[in-house]
């Protein structure tokens, strides 16, 4: 099974890298870009389609919910965590009102982050072929003519 999928959306360098640092051991689990910005973290969401954001809310160019915003595009969407410094009430009611999964406070939840990062990677089952009825069979037509795993050695046509 392909590991799960992992964009990191900071713009402290340092905060990325422990992340990266935190959940590298974790097999599941598979950090496949990095932004700093909404503007840098939105094309790079288009072009890796991973399968969870761990986003800070205030970033440089907007906040958290301005990348929920520019996902409303994908199918299907991604799971996002809203991972920040600024943890309250409303602010966590707002969050998961515009699509967020999570709102985790940096400074004493990344034993949840992780945890909850591993839960949703055990969910994601591999993709499997579409199952397809078959028709069943139909008697054969007036006028068919068997074909050759239908004859005897010796010509002539099964009965039956």
């Amino acid at each position: 099974m392909a590991p799960f999928s992992l964009m990191l959306i900071d713009d402290h360098a340092g905060i990325r890298q422990a992340l990266r640092r935190a959940l590298i051991d974790t097999a599941e689990l598979a950090i496949v870009a990095e932004a700093s910005s909404v503007g840098t973290a939105l094309p790079l969401v288009l072009k890796t389609q991973p399968d969870a954001l761990v986003v800070d809310f205030h970033l440089p160019d907007g906040n958290a919910l301005d990348v929920l915003r520019g996902l409303k595009q994908l199918t299907p969407l991604p799971l996002v965590i809203v991972f920040t410094s600024f943890v309250s009430p409303a602010l966590s009611a707002l969050c998961l009102h515009h699509g967020a999964t999570h709102v985790f406070d940096k400074s004493v939840d990344l034993p949840q982050l992780r945890h909850s990062l591993q839960e949703a990677a055990q969910r994601v089952a591999p993709p499997q072929p579409p199952v397809r009825d078959l028709p069943e069979p139909s008697p054969r037509p007036i006028g068919f003519t068997p074909t050759a795993c239908e004859r005897t050695a010796d010509g002539h046509t099964k009965e039956g």
